[in-house]
């Protein structure tokens, strides 16, 4: 019978929040010093270094979750060998993530390393939503955006970091790029307005995030819960979406863009919504597919599920109605109604 790990003490619970953000401080401060002493080396070093390197440990943390998911989307389908070719490879192009970035932080990217020949043959000036998902190396689509479109401001949407000096370090890193970013719990507006503007918005939304607004979708013939966000800020900004996903080849990166997603401005708003992601949605699935190391398989994209979904409503439901039920005896004294007395 497997051990459980021994309760927390409360002395143990105190030092622990007391030291959370010394502990944040130090692992930003280690994170930084990393940042900038392999960011000395040259790519052709990172680039042999870190995939193996990262991949050692990355494969040893994160294979449990990759074979359950691809379990799930295969329906147990995958040999055993391959679901290991998968996992490793997974692990391997971290490694190789890493070291992009790093060398495109110091514009140190070979040239050629991109084949941008797809990209460059897009007919659009701006003012587009790009659409891309955790393939290949989706950080480079906003430095190659920038690069492309000089002229054009350029923005992406993402979720702040819980340890707010990385969400500040990476904040800086897409800064260097000339990339903006937006929060995903900022007001649509923002977005909107630089939409329709004639700017760039880029956003990777092939995440479960259960406290967004979605719809479910089958994502390799399963219900997965799929944000509509970018499908209602390209109705309301009547832009189109343009998908964009980077793969990997032998020599680098090759960037595929399939034809863009206009909306329908006489459709009727939620239909062109719903119509909208699952065409995104099915177009990220078909990248996988072509493809399946690409991906980052470790993410949760199912673990929200219409069962879970209600159960949450319920809780919600019930709690509003407790805080409904008690907000009457929480009033001051001299709001409630006194006894006529004799």
């Amino acid at each position: 019978m497997a051990e459980t790990a021994p309760a927390l003490t409360p002395l143990t619970r105190r030092l622990r929040r007391q030291t959370k953000r010394a502990r944040r401080y130090f692992v930003a401060c280690s994170v930084r010093a990393m940042i900038a002493l392999c960011g000395l080396l040259p790519f052709a070093i990172t680039r042999r270094l870190f995939p193996p390197l990262l991949g050692f440990f990355a494969h040893r943390m994160l294979r449990a979750d990759i074979y359950r998911h691809l379990d799930l989307a295969y329906d147990h389908s995958l040999a055993a060998a391959e679901k290991k070719r998968i996992a490793r490879r997974v692990a391997h192009n971290l490694g190789l993530l890493v070291a992009e970035v790093l060398a495109l932080l110091r514009n140190r990217l070979p040239a050629g390393y991109i084949d941008d020949t797809e990209f460059k043959a897009l007919d659009l000036k701006g003012g587009f939503l790009g659409l891309s998902a955790h393939i290949g190396n989706w950080e480079v689509l906003a430095w190659q955006a920038r690069k492309q479109w000089p002229n054009v401001d350029t923005a992406v949407v993402a979720h702040r970091h819980a340890n707010r000096h990385i969400n500040r370090l990476i904040e800086r890193m897409r800064r260097a790029f000339g990339v903006s970013t937006i929060y995903q719990e900022a007001s649509p507006r923002r977005t909107i307005r630089m939409l329709t503007q004639g700017k760039i918005v880029a956003v990777a939304p092939d995440q479960d995030v259960a406290h967004i607004a979605g719809m479910f979708v089958p994502f390799f013939g399963k219900p997965a819960w799929t944000p509509t966000g970018p499908a209602f800020l390209a109705c309301m900004a009547k832009a189109p979406l343009l998908l964009c996903f980077t793969r990997r080849t032998a020599n680098g990166l090759r960037l595929v863009c399939p034809a863009p997603l206009y909306p329908n401005p006489d459709a009727p708003r939620e239909e062109e919504i719903k119509r909208l992601t699952k065409a995104w949605s099915d177009a990220v699935e078909q990248h996988i597919r072509e493809q399946p190391s690409d991906w980052m398989w470790f993410h949760k994209r199912w673990q929200t599920t219409p069962e879970r979904l209600e159960r949450r409503r319920v809780r919600r439901k019930c709690s509003q109605e407790k805080v409904d039920t008690l907000r009457p005896l929480a009033q001051p004294a001299e709001n409630q109604p006194t006894e006529n007395r004799a």
